[in-house]
């Protein structure tokens, strides 16, 4: 395909996340097969449709399709946050991924608002991608707790997901009772965020927890967790949950990790 062909085809389609890779497959369909220059005169083409501002480049290897909304790259990753981040995961893991941490309650509750660190679960998957303008996409793997014997729990949680859309991209998650638990482990990537959205997550979810499936994923790893859900159910009026907490811990945990009066 030549280069006003290729002009034209992108032009249709501003604000489309586009890789190396597409380009070389826009050059070569047969890509990674055929021959052997495509990559090298993908490179070649993408440097002259960003000097003909047809894409604007986010980081090495990919770009967006210009369009008369966002220029700066500040405001392309502000308005194009999710198709970016999705480019980004499938390219590293395929479907193999979950959205973990405080970002998935923040989905839960229809905040498609850019985190800062995207943590994504992976089956073997360990790196941290830069994206732009100080966001990046942490990619690791889950282990079990002692119960499990510290196994891979990839496989297991994938039983705890839902799909939805963030501003019109299908993505996998952790469902409302994983997405809790895995925000209230140890470690978080923005805990003043974490600590915004889990009263209102818990406002609106709180009913509709399931403890059967709450006390699988206790069993799983998430006893800490179970025990910081019990605090913040006390304090914050759940009374429902709080009990079924208090019957997790006791099943789950044997009771050492709280003191009934």
């Amino acid at each position: 395909m030549d280069f006003h062909k290729i002009v034209k085809k992108l032009s249709k389609k501003p604000g489309m996340i586009v890789s190396l890779d597409d380009i070389a497959r826009l050059i070569e369909p047969d890509y990674p097969a055929g021959r052997t220059t495509a990559k090298r005169e993908a490179y070649a083409l993408c440097s002259r449709l960003t000097g003909a501002r047809i894409l604007t480049r986010i980081r090495n290897g990919l770009y967006v399709v210009s369009d008369d909304c966002a220029n700066r790259l500040v405001d392309i990753v502000d308005r194009y946050y999710w198709r970016i981040a999705k480019k980004l995961i499938l390219n590293h893991t395929g479907w193999r991924y979950i959205i973990a941490r405080e970002t998935g309650i923040a989905l839960h509750l229809r905040d498609y608002s850019a985190p800062r660190t995207l943590v994504v679960y992976t089956r073997d998957v360990e790196r941290t991608v830069a994206i732009a303008s100080g966001y990046s996409i942490r990619f690791t793997t889950i282990a079990g707790g002692g119960k499990t014997g510290r196994k891979n729990l990839f496989s297991a949680l994938c039983r705890y997901t839902a799909r939805l859309d963030a501003d019109g991209e299908p993505i996998r998650i952790l469902s409302e009772e994983a997405a809790i638990l895995d925000a209230l482990l140890d470690t978080v990537e923005d805990s003043e965020r974490r600590d915004y959205l889990v009263p209102r997550f818990l406002k609106k979810y709180a009913r509709h927890l399931s403890r059967a499936r709450l006390g699988e994923l206790v069993r799983l790893r998430y006893i800490t967790s179970a025990n910081r859900l019990r605090a913040l159910t006390k304090s914050l009026g759940h009374d429902d949950l709080y009990a079924d907490c208090l019957d997790i811990i006791r099943d789950e945990g044997g009771g050492c990790y709280i003191s009934v009066s």
